[in-house]
C-alpha cells in the first residue's frame, strides 16, 4: 500500500518536487523502500502531537513554499501539481483541498456524496471549504503563521482549516478527485474513523465555538458551527428519536399529539427529505449509516467534553474477519423493545392512532439500521498484500 502511494508520488507530473516519507513506526523496511523509489525518508525522535505533531517534523525538514500532504493509502494521480498550483496566484489562498476518490464499490457510504460534491462546492462559494486531509496543497507561509499544523485536535486539517480561516486566509475546493485511497470496510475501524471526526468536530464546538470566534465572516461561522454542532444533533436527538417510539408503545402515551392524518401528510414529507439526501448521496446507504451510528456520536459528546485530548490511533483500511454484533446491541436492542411494544400495544389496548404512527417509526428506524447490522453480521476478510520485496521493480 506505502509502496504504490509513494511510487506515485515519485512519479508527479512537476519539475520541481521533493518526496518524503514520514514513518512515526521507525520500520527499517519503510527507509529501505523509499531508498529505492528515490525517497526522503524522515522519522522523528519523539512522538508527541501524532498526525499534526507528524507532519509540523516534515515542514521543519524542508523548506519548499508549498506541501502536498498525502495519507499512506492515497495514491496521487499524476497531474495533480499541474492543474492545482495555479490558484496559487493569488497570495491569500493557504490551501486547494480536493474531492476525495475512494476504492470501495460504488454504493459504499465513505464516498460521501453530499459532503464532496455538494456541500463542499456550497462552502467553496462562501469561501470556507476545508481540508480534506489527503490531496490537499498547502502555502508555507500561510501555515507558518498559525504555527503549521494545529496540534490541539486530533482531526488536524478541519482544526488547521479553522485556524487559517478565523486569520482571513483563503482557502479553494476543486470539485474533482486526484487521489485514490483506501477506506475502512468493517464496523470496529468505521466507528473508530467516524467517532474521532465527531469527537473533535465538537471538541471545536464546545471549546472554540465559531459563533464567538474572531476573524470569521458571518458564513464561514454558519459553516463552521454546522459543521461541528450537526454531530450533537446526531448524538443527543437521533437516540431520543429512536427510543422514543418503544417507549410511546410500551407505556401506552402518545409523544407525537395527532391523529391519522400524521401518517398520511406529515410522515410522507419526512420520507420525502430522506429520498432528496439519498439522491443526492448516489444511494441511501450514507444517510442509513449517518442515522444508524447515533451511539458513536452519542459517545463522541462525552469525548469531547473530557478535558483531555485522546491518544491517536491509525485507521485500520483492512476488513477484519468475524461477526462484531457488540458494535450493534445498542441499536439492535432499542428496536427489539420497539417490536416488543408493538405487539403488546396492540394486544393490549387494540389498534390506534398511537400504535400505527409508533409502528410506521419503528419501520423507518429498522431501514436505517438494517446496512449496519448487516455488516456488523458478516464475515469478511479482505487481504491487503504486504510489501514486496523489490518494490522498486514491482511498480517500475
Amino acid at each position: 500500500m506505502i509502496g504504490k502511494t509513494l511510487y506515485g508520488a515519485s512519479v508527479i507530473d512537476y519539475p520541481l518536487k521533493q518526496v518524503y516519507l514520514l514513518d512515526d513506526g521507525n520500520r527499517e523496511e519503510l527507509r529501505k523502500l523509499a531508498r529505492g523509489l528515490g525517497v526522503q525518508y524522515l522519522s522523528r525522535p519523539s512522538r508527541e502531537h501524532a498526525k499534526a505533531g507528524n507532519l509540523n517534523y516534515g515542514l521543519q525538514q524542508s523548506a519548499s513554499p508549498f506541501v502536498l500532504t498525502l495519507d499512506a493509502d492515497q495514491v496521487p494521480d499524476s497531474e495533480i501539481l499541474k492543474e492545482l498550483m495555479g490558484y496559487f496566484e493569488e497570495p491569500a489562498v493557504a490551501f486547494v483541498t480536493t474531492r476525495q476518490r475512494f476504492d470501495v464499490h460504488d454504493r459504499d457510504f465513505n464516498h460521501d456524496h453530499l459532503f464532496y460534491e455538494h456541500m463542499q462546492a456550497g462552502k467553496n462559494k462562501k469561501g470556507c471549504p476545508i481540508s480534506c486531509g489527503s490531496g490537499v496543497i498547502y502555502r508555507r507561509a500561510a501555515l507558518e503563521k498559525i504555527g503549521g499544523f494545529v496540534t490541539w485536535n486530533l482531526v488536524e486539517d478541519l482544526t488547521t482549516s479553522y485556524e487559517l480561516h478565523k486569520r482571513g486566509l483563503k482557502s479553494v475546493y476543486v470539485n474533482k478527485p486526484y487521489t485514490t485511497g483506501l477506506a475502512p470496510q468493517d464496523i470496529k475501524n468505521i466507528y473508530k474513523q467516524r467517532g474521532t471526526w465527531a469527537a473533535d468536530s465538537l471538541r471545536i464546538f464546545f471549546r472554540k465555538n465559531p459563533l464567538f470566534a474572531k476573524g470569521l465572516s458571518v458564513h464561514q461561522r454558519l459553516h463552521y458551527l454546522e459543521m461541528t454542532y450537526h454531530y450533537l444533533v446526531s448524538g443527543v436527538f437521533i437516540p431520543i428519536l429512536f427510543i422514543m417510539p418503544a417507549v410511546s408503545l410500551l407505556l401506552n402515551y402518545s409523544v407525537v399529539n395527532a391523529g391519522y392524518d400524521y401518517l398520511f401528510i406529515r410522515l410522507p414529507g419526512l420520507l420525502a427529505v430522506v429520498w432528496f439526501y439519498s439522491w443526492l448521496n448516489h444511494g441511501s446507504e450514507n444517510n442509513q449509516f449517518w442515522v444508524s451510528m447515533w451511539p458513536v456520536y452519542l459517545g463522541a459528546v462525552f469525548l469531547a467534553l473530557h478535558p483531555k485530548k485522546r491518544p491517536y490511533r491509525v485507521t485500520e483500511k483492512i476488513e477484519r474477519a468475524g461477526r462484531r454484533l457488540k458494535h450493534v446491541l445498542p441499536q439492535m436492542i432499542v428496536l427489539g423493545a420497539g417490536v416488543v411494544g408493538i405487539f403488546l400495544n396492540v394486544f393490549q389496548h387494540g389498534p390506534s392512532a398511537n400504535w400505527a404512527i409508533n409502528t410506521a417509526w419503528i419501520a423507518l428506524e429498522m431501514w436505517w439500521v438494517m446496512p449496519i447490522i448487516k455488516l456488523a453480521t458478516a464475515q469478511k476478510h479482505r487481504h491487503i498484500p504486504t510489501l514486496h520485496k523489490d518494490v522498486t521493480s514491482a511498480y517500475a
